[in-house]
């Protein structure tokens, strides 16, 4: 059976930038923090009462961790591994490190999430932001987005009907600010793919 392997080609401040991120996060991995919003969202209640989640936390959290932690220190160090090349930095993953990749980064949009806004998830009737983000948290938030973008990608990379079901929607069919009148807008031309 042949392992098919992906080329996914990215700007090589991306790959440093998530390389970092990534990197911090494994090491949180290795001396979990006593009282931090990131680990209290990676790792929620698993149930309301505080008996229950302490059980199943006692079963199953000790293997969660350790294997969230070989992940991120598998995609760091393919991060780290790239070549550069004229088009970009060059990541060559199979389908299960594809699949530790698409971890690896919701792990980090999770975390750059949570650290502009502890609360971000935990009342979903709430209005946010509620105040405005500061000029790094923008960019924190700009840096979720772009993340976002990457999964859909190497998504499409391992399974291209997710991205043909996206080529045959577009953008003026689920997108509601089409620009204005004639629905022409939602698209500057800047393909990401």
């Amino acid at each position: 059976m042949d392992i098919e392997v992906h080329e996914l080609v990215l700007p090589p401040v991306l790959v440093e930038v998530l390389s970092r991120l990534v990197d911090d996060l494994a090491r949180m991995h290795e001396d979990p923090p006593a009282d931090d919003p990131v680990w209290d969202r990676l790792y929620p209640s698993a149930s309301p009462g505080a008996e229950d989640d302490a059980a199943i936390r006692e079963l199953v959290h000790p293997d969660l961790v350790e294997r969230r932690r070989a992940s991120l220190v598998t995609i760091r160090d393919h991060l780290q591994g790239t070549r550069e090349t004229d088009e970009g930095a060059v990541v060559l993953l199979d389908d299960e490190q594809c699949v530790a990749f698409l971890g690896a980064v919701n792990d980090v949009r999770l975390a750059l999430a949570v650290r502009v806004d502890p609360g971000l998830f935990s009342d979903p009737d709430v209005e946010w932001p509620p105040r405005r983000p500061s000029v790094s948290e923008r960019v924190m938030l700009e840096l979720v987005d772009h993340l976002a973008w990457l999964q859909e990608e190497v998504l499409a990379a391992i399974d291209p009907e997710t991205q043909a079901h996206y080529d045959t929607i577009g953008p003026s069919d689920n997108d509601d600010n089409d620009g204005g009148e004639g629905g022409e807008g939602g698209s500057d031309g800047d393909d990401a793919g």
